[in-house]
């Protein structure tokens, strides 16, 4: 899955938190979803990585709107 243009604003994590993600992402299986809007993740794109490095089947939930008028 692509990253949205918004998520590619975000600075990526740095190695050693990585891999505590991965580390508890393997323990715990993962526990917040992606967050995806117009077909790209918006947020989540580490868990993504981490979910096909594990072979986990992620979860997604869409974005809608900050209900803002």
């Amino acid at each position: 899955m692509k990253l949205h243009k918004y998520c590619a604003l975000l600075p990526r994590m740095m190695a050693d938190e990585y891999q505590i993600l991965k580390a508890d992402i393997k323990t715990h299986g993962l526990l917040e979803p992606i967050v995806a809007y117009e077909d790209s993740i918006l947020d989540g794109r580490h868990r993504y990585n981490i979910c096909q490095e594990l072979a986990v089947q992620p979860a997604y939930v869409q974005f809608e709107s900050l209900s803002y008028n």
